[in-house]
């Protein structure tokens, strides 16, 4: 579990552990989001990448005495909201505040987040999610729209000069029925028309 104090705490479930307890702390910043690393990458399930409110991803594991720091990057300006890996485990997308995300190129636990880029996103996005079949990223925006980003093509993007990038997206916007009137309403029109 984490916390917007900073924590990362990891329990033992099984019989022997007892439920011992593992902390750590890190630059005194809130942890605003977390989930585990695919087993395709950490066959162990040891490893979780968390995300920061300074827009700072971490990359821990799981050791004998502790939480160890694998990897630590600063993608953001603002707070993360979440972070999410590509069913494959070959991607790692990180959600800021702002609306822009972040892709990195996942390789091995050793080599774990490569910097692509970031695209800018124009509308509120609620949650991300890795399309389970095609590795698109699908986003939910607050006003009920669906975006389906294309999957990054990494020997196709230039992030020599610049990080930002474009991917060629969909946008599914949801057809909202009107509100059919009742019949109590009805009846008060009506008595309104009379009078």
């Amino acid at each position: 579990s984490s916390g917007l104090d900073g924590t990362l705490r990891g329990y033992n479930m099984s019989k022997e552990g007892h439920g011992a307890l593992f902390l750590d702390r890190r630059g005194g910043v809130g942890i605003t989001c977390l989930t585990g690393t695919p087993a395709v990458i950490d066959p162990e399930k040891r490893t979780v990448c968390c995300g920061y409110a300074d827009g700072t991803i971490r990359v821990l594991s799981v050791c004998r005495n502790g939480f160890v720091l694998l990897q630590a990057q600063k993608p953001h300006n603002c707070p993360i909201r979440q972070v999410a890996y590509s069913p494959e485990g070959s991607f790692l997308a990180t959600l800021g505040t702002d609306n822009t995300i972040f892709f990195f190129e996942v390789r091995s636990l050793g080599d774990h987040a490569v910097p692509l880029g970031f695209v800018q996103v124009p509308g509120q996005v609620s949650r991300l999610a890795w399309h389970p079949e095609n590795c698109k990223l699908l986003l939910g925006l607050e006003d009920g729209t669906v975006l389906e980003l294309s999957r990054p093509l990494p020997d196709s993007i230039d992030n020599s000069e610049t990080y930002l990038f474009a991917l060629d997206y969909r946008a599914v916007q949801p057809e909202v029925p009107e509100p059919e009137e009742s019949e109590e309403e009805e009846g008060e029109e009506e008595e309104g028309d009379e009078g």
